[in-house]
């Protein structure tokens, strides 16, 4: 008899290979050592996932990383876009902007 993935499942899947953000639908707040002198500076990030279904055994899971500082007048957003089918995950589209955060002094 054939399993229907759900949500959750979907999720645990995405972050296993992105074990920083949260294993649920919604956010959580981190605080993230990057730039700076030593020891560096704390930044506060907020992790969010979305997952959404699109079809019976399809799901789109959206991983965001928004930080709360601004560099040149904008605040830096990451984001991972998977599509789940089953236990197969694909990444759709990304956009890494981590590595301007540790920039900061």
């Amino acid at each position: 008899m054939k399993r229907e993935v759900e949500a959750t499942d979907t999720i645990y899947l995405v972050t296993q290979m992105r074990k920083d953000f949260p294993d649920w639908n919604g956010t959580r707040e981190v605080l993230v050592r990057a730039g700076g002198r030593y020891p560096g500076i704390n930044i506060r990030c907020i992790l969010e996932i979305k997952c959404t279904q699109t079809s019976d055994e399809e799901y789109e899971v959206v991983l965001t990383k928004t930080w709360d500082i601004e560099i040149n007048g904008q605040r830096p957003v990451s984001y991972w876009k998977y599509r789940v089918i089953g236990e197969r995950v694909q990444l759709e589209e990304s956009q890494n902007n981590d590595r301007l955060v540790l920039l900061v002094r």
